[in-house]
């Protein structure tokens, strides 16, 4: 895939993503380039996602109903990169909401978990 990928969000939909690409493999860095740009979540989307982000960027549209679990490659993001997007404002719903790289280093992950 190339660009953006819409993930399918049904009730009973279980989706996986693991974000490392062929970038990874050094036979394959010098004729492909980044697949996917970023993962896109509907509306109210009630799938079971599960996520792993090598330098990609999650869009979130609106809230999810079902769970997102998201393991993000340590050391592929600089401070001020753009891991999260939220678009939740109805009244502007172009207008991102942004979670940095450096957000997330501030979060207690296993507190996080047992909210």
């Amino acid at each position: 895939m190339f660009g953006n990928y819409t993930v399918p969000c049904g009730k009973y939909d279980v989706n996986t993503f693991n974000g490392t690409n062929s970038l990874d493999n050094e036979d394959t860095s010098d004729v492909e380039d980044q697949r996917v740009a970023a993962l896109v979540f509907e509306e109210k989307c009630d799938a079971d996602s599960f996520v792993m982000l090598d330098g990609q960027i999650i869009n979130i549209q609106g809230n999810l109903t079902g769970p997102l679990e998201v393991e993000i490659v340590k050391g592929t993001y600089n401070p001020n990169d753009v891991v999260f997007e939220f678009y939740l404002d109805p009244e502007n719903p172009w207008t991102p909401t942004q979670v940095l790289w450096k957000d997330l280093k501030s979060i207690d992950a296993a507190a996080e978990h047992k909210k």
